[in-house]
């Protein structure tokens, strides 16, 4: 198949008429397959010509719908090969390769389903050892045929499969670690895809099982700290936070004081630190704030009942939470950003989460000493803190007004235009909820 046009056309043509006979012969096949099969393969490769490749695939689709279950020891390489990054992305191919990439990708769909689970399970992770030197899009196709599988899984082969493919994920986890020279969005797109699979899995895993991985992922990641493991963690209880909701709460008490060390140390301005670490001279701590955040908030979201915000917990978090108004970590815009798409809600959300007045008059208290920090940027950002929280209280706020007032006009008159404007929209909206004008008290 390597060689001039007579030769490539007799070798696609041999291809073929291999899959008919496999076609016709089905498990009278099964005698001829050590020899068969590892011929197919080696024509699905680099440096071969397109048309013996095509033919290649259509003898391995033929296979695996005459004797998927004979297999076995050839599911690895054959894995391999059809995530080969020639095969998956289409990013510059001419025509013919297009139609090669659609072909495999539907040989990356059909293995999950026709192959038993117990020879494809075994071979996922030397498959991802082999596929990781090759980089995001082979790893990412990988991953694709893991999420499946887990996702056809019937309850009983579930329960078989579960130890290995939790290993599977706890291993892909590591890639942000293992991966020195890849890009920050390469990274961030293949954990992405690993802590969706992780999450379709654990929603079928029981309580009982899945805490003992959670508290080892805990630990790995707490042990030796660098920021790509709490980076991947974080990332992870965000998606689980996502996916599982209220019950992921029975898994968030445990990273409570994790949390609340990291926000304080992961603060531009933090005088309890003993020094800059890997952490805070990294420039993904936004990236790992915004995580933390993002999982905090949905925490708060769905704790209905006040179960998981214990008063230890709030006062835990409280205070590194509200010191976030003042962390410029990653720039004014990076920090804008931060502020209105997670610190903001978050804050909100932490009050609705309370629902107690005692809580919310000590939160209300740190936003105001927030309002009266010598960087306008803080200032803005409390007041943007502060609009969102207000909205969450609703008619509730109106016993928080009073100590409040003192500190909005004195936003009312300050020497940034940009804090001064946003504090008059937040004055607009205090006067919704209250229902009456509160300027003439100023």
């Amino acid at each position: 198949g390597r060689g001039g046009g007579g030769k490539v056309q007799l070798c696609s043509s041999l291809l073929l008429c291999l899959a008919e006979l496999v076609r016709s012969l089905g498990v009278h096949a099964i005698s001829t397959l050590p020899s068969l099969v590892p011929r197919v393969l080696v024509h699905v490769g680099e440096g071969v010509a397109e048309v013996v490749v095509q033919s290649a695939l259509f003898a391995v689709t033929t296979l695996l719908q005459s004797v998927p279950k004979f297999l076995g020891p050839y599911m690895c390489e054959l894995i391999v090969k059809v995530c080969h990054e020639d095969l998956v992305s289409v990013e510059g191919a001419v025509s013919g390769r297009v139609t090669l990439v659609r072909e495999a990708s539907q040989l990356r769909d059909a293995i999950p389903r026709r192959v038993p689970s117990r020879m494809l399970v075994p071979v996922y992770k030397e498959c991802y050892s082999t596929l990781l030197p090759r980089g995001k899009v082979s790893l990412l196709a990988l991953l694709g045929m893991v999420g499946s599988t887990v996702e056809l899984l019937k309850n009983e082969e579930f329960k078989v499969h579960q130890k290995p493919l939790s290993a599977f994920y706890v291993n892909a986890l590591r890639y942000r670690a293992e991966s020195v020279q890849v890009g920050m969005e390469e990274v961030l797109e293949v954990e992405s895809v690993t802590v969706e699979g992780m999450a379709g899995l654990v929603i079928r895993l029981s309580e009982m099982t899945f805490r003992p991985i959670f508290l080892e992922l805990l630990d790995w990641t707490t042990a030796n700290a660098s920021k790509d493991k709490t980076i991947a963690f974080y990332h992870l209880c965000d998606c689980l936070a996502e996916r599982l909701k209220s019950l992921f709460l029975l898994f968030a008490g445990h990273i409570v004081r994790n949390t609340a060390e990291l926000l304080a140390r992961l603060h531009l301005d933090s005088k309890d630190s003993e020094g800059p670490s890997d952490l805070e001279e990294s420039q993904q701590t936004p990236l790992l704030l915004s995580f933390i955040l993002s999982t905090l908030h949905k925490c708060f979201l769905h704790d209905r009942k006040s179960v998981f915000l214990t008063r230890e917990r709030f006062e835990a978090l409280l205070d590194p939470l509200v010191q976030q108004v003042s962390n410029l970590t990653g720039g004014v815009g990076c920090y804008m950003e931060r502020v209105g798409k997670h610190l903001a809600p978050c804050l909100a959300q932490l009050s609705t989460a309370a629902h107690k007045e005692s809580y919310w008059k000590v939160l209300n208290r740190q936003l105001l000493l927030m309002s009266r920090h010598t960087d306008p940027q803080v200032r803005l950002g409390t007041v943007m803190v502060a609009r969102e929280v207000y909205g969450k209280m609703g008619e509730g706020f109106v016993v928080l007004l009073p100590e409040s007032i003192p500190f909005l006009a004195e936003l009312m008159e300050d020497e940034s235009s940009e804090v001064e404007q946003e504090t008059r929209s937040l004055v607009a909206a205090i006067e919704d909820i209250v229902g009456e004008p509160i300027q003439q008290y100023f």
